[in-house]
């Protein structure tokens, strides 16, 4: 039987509620293997909807705070888990798990920020969490973890930023603590396929901000964009032309985008046999020749 028939069985015969009163012994191996458990069962849909029904939330927010890390990073996992159903991720903020799930950005332990970020990036798929992360000071934490050297801590950091970034409130509060450099940087000292796209995405959902995109423009963003149109992974072209298609919207940026060089990458992500992203560079095309000093390089360049 595959590992998802093994779940489905397991929730089935009732696991959850056997493995409940675990959470509660005082043996911390005797936690850890109670929460592994629950963590295994909640990767599929199924599995989240029956342990949140089960009341087994506040036994992990009690958990968070643990003074073993072991205990810790499964009791985060386990949060992260239950946050990938929908229906799940306004109530988990409810219960109360945001408050210890941002104190786990800072753990010494990278495992338990790595998890956290990832549990705080599911979280913020939803508009009301996004703002309930941002005020309760989230944001600056994420920033810090996406400027670490960990490929993988940073990448779980930058989809959190990403998440958060599709809100207009939030864009330039994003820039405001830093987090732009931060995800320029990513994007020009890693070859790493995930962190370059949830990087990327961080970037063009910002974008959307008009004084975001001139602060891109200045902070030298167009280069490493210009270096993802190139790269053979559609997905990177994808983004690299939506973040295109939100820069060239501004008087501003028009020029200088041509300027920082960013024709011969939009020419080219024309070319690509995706209608998605042509329909990106073509938009961003179409609003950089409305300066009329970037007709000129436009026609030259195509």
């Amino acid at each position: 039987a595959s590992g998802a028939e093994n779940r489905q069985e397991m929730l089935q015969k009732g696991v959850v509620k056997n493995v409940l009163p675990l959470l509660k012994a005082k043996d911390t191996r005797v936690q850890t293997e109670g929460i592994r458990v629950l963590s295994t069962l909640a990767i599929d849909p199924d599995g989240q909807i029956q342990i949140y029904n089960a009341k087994a939330t506040p036994f992990l927010i009690n958990l968070l705070p643990s003074s073993d890390p072991q205990v810790q990073a499964e009791a985060v996992r386990a949060v992260g888990n239950l946050a990938g159903h929908p229906s799940n991720q306004l109530k988990l903020v409810q219960d109360g798990v945001l408050t210890p799930l941002l104190t786990l950005l800072s753990s010494l332990h990278a495992n338990v920020q790595r998890r956290a970020a990832r549990a705080i990036a599911n979280l913020a798929t939803q508009a009301d969490n996004v703002y309930k992360i941002v005020h309760a000071g989230g944001l600056l934490p994420l920033i810090n973890l996406a400027s670490q050297p960990s490929d993988n801590l940073r990448g779980e950091a930058a989809r959190a930023i990403a998440n958060l970034g599709v809100e207009p409130d939030v864009q330039y509060r994003i820039v405001q603590e830093g987090g732009l450099r931060v995800l320029i940087q990513m994007l020009a000292s890693t070859h790493d396929f995930e962190v370059l796209l949830r990087a990327s995405r961080a970037l063009g959902n910002i974008a959307a901000h008009p004084s975001v995109a001139a602060a891109i423009i200045s902070e030298n963003g167009i280069r490493p964009l210009c270096d993802l149109a190139f790269e053979k992974e559609l997905d990177l072209k994808f983004e690299a032309a939506r973040a295109f298609a939100n820069l060239s919207v501004e008087a501003e940026n028009k020029g200088r985008m041509v300027q920082a060089g960013a024709i011969p990458a939009l020419v080219h992500l024309l070319d690509v046999e995706d209608a998605e992203i042509q329909g990106y560079a073509a938009r961003a095309i179409g609003n950089l020749a409305l300066h009329g000093q970037n007709k000129l390089p436009i026609v030259q360049e195509g």
